[in-house]
């Protein structure tokens, strides 16, 4: 059985599961399924006469809503099912909290994160009027736990339309406030 597991549906389209078993005579099949976010589990049987060899080997490719890919394997397993998850092993989770100055009537947040090692990007935007209290939670998704930094540029709009663009700054603290362009 090949089920998914743990698979982030906002930013992946979908995952390629390639199998491959080989027996100790040397006789091999192979076999590829489609996971997608949320689906059911799918089924591979092979009927196995060689009782020395039992395992089998699967390489999973992760597509990206935006076009990037990852390949993770082989891994050469022996068990009945195999639990697909995307290739996300935590996240940074940004708090950007409203914290206006009477003159500032919106904000424009862009954020920025890039893993060069892993060829994978992660960019959004959003706006926060001056009336705001709440703050707006934003989760990026990581391949590596290490890669923490990220970049965001404020962009604020006066009452009377004067538009002040800060610089992208780069961090690693999740909160953010917003409400002054530095």
């Amino acid at each position: 059985m090949i089920a998914p597991g743990n698979i982030n549906a906002a930013l992946v389209d979908r995952i390629e599961v390639a199998l491959q078993y080989t027996s100790s005579s040397g006789w091999m099949v192979n076999n590829s399924m489609v996971v997608l976010p949320g689906a059911q589990p799918q089924y591979w049987k092979l009927r196995l006469t060689d009782k020395i060899q039992n395992s089998y080997n699967y390489t999973t490719t992760c597509y990206l809503k935006d076009g990037t890919s990852f390949k993770n394997g082989p891994v050469t397993s022996s068990a009945a099912a195999v639990i697909i998850n995307d290739p996300f092993v935590g996240a940074i989770n940004l708090m950007f909290q409203p914290a206006f100055s009477p003159s500032v009537a919106m904000a424009i947040v862009e954020v920025s994160y890039r893993d060069n090692a892993n060829n994978y990007g992660f960019q959004t935007s959003f706006q926060m009027p001056a009336t705001a209290t709440q703050p707006m939670l934003i989760h990026i998704p990581l391949i590596d736990r290490t890669q923490n930094q990220f970049q965001y540029r404020i962009t604020t709009l006066s009452s009377t339309n004067q538009q002040s663009q800060g610089a992208y700054i780069t961090a690693t603290d999740t909160l953010v406030l917003v409400g002054t362009t530095s």
